[in-house]
């Protein structure tokens, strides 16, 4: 019998909470078929970016119809040739935000805790020092 700590053991996901990645692929597909007006369309744009099934053969109606009802899963190939046909951005559907929308992001609550500081200054009746000239990167080492 093996003494080993359970070190080894699955560690439980850092992230526990995700999105429904299902309800998402078949998002994609409903925006990719309504963007290409039916499913045949659909194959038929695949098929010209170079996306196929077996044997090298476009995709069939039943097959996208099975992606959107979540039959089946798609390849990825699929998924992403989907969302480019669909101009969907899987980062936006699953809630990663571009750099600029986490700078954006971060400064609204520098700006909200800075509005917190000044009403605390005010109840505390002190006057608010100027750090209008201080900048963030000025205290980072």
């Amino acid at each position: 019998m093996s003494t080993e700590s359970s070190s080894h053991e699955a560690q439980p996901s850092p992230l526990s909470a995700h999105p429904d990645f299902g309800l998402i692929t078949r998002r994609v597909v409903k925006q990719a078929r309504e963007a290409t007006g039916s499913a045949s369309k659909l194959a038929l744009e695949l098929d010209r970016m170079g996306i196929n099934g077996d044997n090298d053969r476009p995709y069939s109606d039943s097959a996208i119809s099975n992606w959107t009802k979540g039959r089946t899963r798609m390849p990825g190939d699929v998924l992403l040739g989907l969302a480019y046909l669909s101009g969907t951005s899987l980062d936006e559907i699953v809630g990663i935000r571009g750099e600029a929308e986490s700078a954006k992001s971060l400064r609204q609550g520098i700006d909200e805790i800075r509005g917190m500081v000044a009403d605390l200054y005010l109840h505390l009746g002190l006057e608010m020092p100027d750090v209008s000239s201080l900048q963030a990167s000025d205290h980072v080492e």
